[in-house]
């Protein structure tokens, strides 16, 4: 016997254990932004706001979320200077020395791009949770 009553939106959120502690991606990206040296914590912190909300796109965050984790290693292990001289030869680092603020920069702006793009995943999730915990049951 099919049941009749019951009906599934593909992008309600599915109810999670975890809702109570789903947080606003406002503060989440805020959070990147505004403390750039932990930023992994802040991707990391969308990963779990993903699964709090019970996210229909939640396999594509945690994707977006091992990018970003993989940028940052990547740009680390670029810019440190324990680990650059390992990774590339001297003539290779005094080359693009003069490069190092720029490369900064550029590191800045592909997490604060992956963190834009896990922010759009989530506030629409986020904006239905709030909407259908505010309903009476």
């Amino acid at each position: 016997m099919v049941d009749t009553g019951s009906y599934s939106i593909i992008d309600e959120p599915r109810p999670s254990r975890l809702r109570r502690f789903a947080a606003n991606p406002f503060w989440v990206i805020l959070s990147g932004m505004v403390l750039v040296q932990l930023q992994p914590l802040s991707l990391l912190w969308f990963g779990f706001n993903g699964i709090a909300l019970g996210s229909p796109t939640r396999r594509r965050e945690l994707v977006w979320i091992v990018a970003g984790l993989l940028v940052v290693a990547g740009f680390e292990a670029l810019l440190s200077p324990r680990l650059a001289p390992a990774l590339l030869s001297w003539t290779t680092i005094e080359l693009y020395l003069p490069y190092l603020p720029y490369l900064s920069i550029l590191r800045t702006a592909a997490v604060l791009a992956v963190l834009t793009r896990l922010y759009l995943f989530q506030i629409g999730p986020y904006h239905r949770h709030r909407y259908l915990a505010a309903l009476p049951t």
